[in-house]
């Protein structure tokens, strides 16, 4: 699948004979996501490295791989958009801040967030900070 706007690379027939390259275009299945930021108290710089969380908070929930922040301290969740168990889900989100010594929570290490009833939005998680 090629997201919108459609990129063309550059192609090099083999012979001299002439091509016919098809491209098709096809819509992305809205999904939901719960995304979020992992931060340095100090600086409000984004910690990257950091293990994060979604426990389901009802046993027909989906039940998500963990994520680890990248870069710049962002994670995200992502749902089908087309499975009967996501939409208005509940779940828990929560930083795993025991595997790195020396960091301290500066705020809560959980939130709860709920899924939308229609696909296409994420749901943003409040920042997660340490010290």
């Amino acid at each position: 699948m090629v997201p919108w706007p459609a990129r063309a690379l550059p192609l090099t027939p083999s012979n001299s004979d002439c091509v016919q390259v098809v491209f098709d275009n096809q819509q992305a299945e809205p999904e939901y996501c719960i995304e979020g930021r992992k931060i340095d108290l100090n600086g409000r710089i984004g910690l990257p490295g950091w293990t994060i969380t979604a426990k389901p908070l009802d046993d027909s929930d989906e039940d998500p791989d963990d994520v680890v922040t990248d870069g710049l301290g962002m994670y995200e969740f992502t749902f089908s958009g087309n499975d009967y168990r996501v939409p208005g889900s509940r779940y828990e989100i929560c930083e795993d801040y025991d595997d790195i010594d020396g960091w301290v929570p500066r705020g809560p290490t959980c939130y709860t967030v709920t899924l939308p009833q229609q696909p296409g939005a994420c749901v943003v998680v409040p920042d997660f900070v340490n010290q």
